[in-house]
């Protein structure tokens, strides 16, 4: 078995790469940072890309004595950024397809992982001189016997 952290990371990106798209374009994934040669799609007057997050582990509340059990807590942000004015509506559009991926809104997932619950989603505002960003993060709670 892999490391629980590497071993979610790539569940997740799997189950997300090449399959989130909006207007017919392919969003991007990053692993916590863009990278320096990023290409990020312009949709909308918008950049857009999603980024898997750190994650955090730890053990999980109920314990028995067949297994070990973890909770590891990984959130994902997707970013649009425009310049001066948008909309946050591409931001919670794109949230929801990559929910639906991820799991199907109960207790099943997508993943294979026993259990993905959304903890916590949130959307976020900043904005400069020039530009205003809309985020919209998600933090899923996943139980995996090890």
């Amino acid at each position: 078995m892999l490391n629980i952290s590497t071993e979610i990371r790539i569940k997740y990106i799997n189950a997300l790469k090449n399959n989130i798209t909006y207007n017919g374009v392919v969003i991007p994934i990053f692993d916590e940072i863009l990278t320096a040669d990023a290409v990020i799609p312009k949709i909308n007057g918008a950049e857009i890309y999603i980024l898997i997050e750190n994650q955090q582990e730890m053990d999980y509340s109920v314990q028995n004595m067949c297994k070990y059990t973890i909770e590891a807590k990984r959130p994902i942000r997707v970013v649009t950024k425009f310049s001066l004015t948008g909309s946050r509506r591409i931001c919670e559009d794109i949230a929801k397809m990559i929910d639906d991926k991820i799991r199907d809104g109960r207790d099943n997932n997508h993943l294979g992982i026993r259990d993905i619950k959304l903890q916590l989603a949130r959307t976020l505002t900043e904005s400069s001189q020039s530009h205003t960003a809309y985020s919209k993060v998600m933090i899923y709670s996943n139980i995996l016997d090890i």
